[in-house]
């Protein structure tokens, strides 16, 4: 994945751009995104902003790498590409001491190979919000939440504190109603520079299947 943004002449205008790419097996997933924002003032204290993020997909699966038992099989001797439009939106209203947005990446899909037309489908929508709290002696607590639905899986939440040190220093605990858990810290020598590390374990079955994510 590789991801860059930049601020734009006009002050309430952000642009970036997402490349990504994947390949599992037979499989290959390719991707790139532009990002356009826009930000402006609600009231004296908040701020909403809008983006909206057009792209291209492209899918591809070469059966040519399954190995059959007896040699060659017509059913694995074909290449299927397929590319579809995508397409983002968010919104957030924020300030000082609080965020709140809802967002999806995925509102026109292409559901799979065998449907070629582009339409709506079931998108993954994720909406979070969180707020600042100071505890002085250059201490606060954040905490916040971040909800995801798509009509194919259930719904999940991640609730997460974080413990601030004078804006430099971050630690964090999260719970996943998946049954995850993350621990996590972050270092931010100056506003434009943060340096983050977390690690993810199962609380679940999957416990003794495998080492946690970082």
């Amino acid at each position: 994945i590789l991801t860059a943004n930049t601020p734009m002449r006009h002050e309430k205008l952000t642009g970036g751009l997402s490349i990504y790419h994947q390949a599992i097996h037979v499989s290959t997933n390719t991707g790139v995104m532009a990002t356009v924002g826009y930000r402006t003032r609600v009231g004296r204290r908040a701020t909403l902003g809008l983006a909206l993020q057009p792209g291209v997909a492209i899918r591809s699966r070469n059966w040519e790498k399954v190995r059959t038992m007896d040699g060659q099989d017509d059913a694995f001797a074909e290449k299927e590409t397929n590319a579809a439009p995508i397409l983002g939106v968010g919104v957030s209203l924020y300030g000082d001491k609080f965020f709140a947005g809802i967002s999806t990446t995925s509102l026109i899909v292409t559901d799979d190979f065998d449907r070629k037309d582009t339409k709506f489908a079931p998108a993954v929508y994720v909406a979070c919000g969180g707020y600042w709290f100071d505890l002085g002696a250059d201490m606060a607590l954040q905490p916040s939440v971040l909800a995801d639905y798509s009509k194919k899986t259930d719904a999940a939440a991640t609730l997460s504190v974080s413990a601030i040190w004078r804006e430099k220093v971050w630690l964090t605990l999260a719970g996943r109603t998946t049954k995850d858990a993350t621990i996590g810290a972050a270092y931010k020598p100056n506003p434009r520079l943060k340096v983050a590390y977390s690690y993810t374990m199962s609380l679940g079955p999957l416990n003794g299947y495998e080492s946690g994510s970082h």
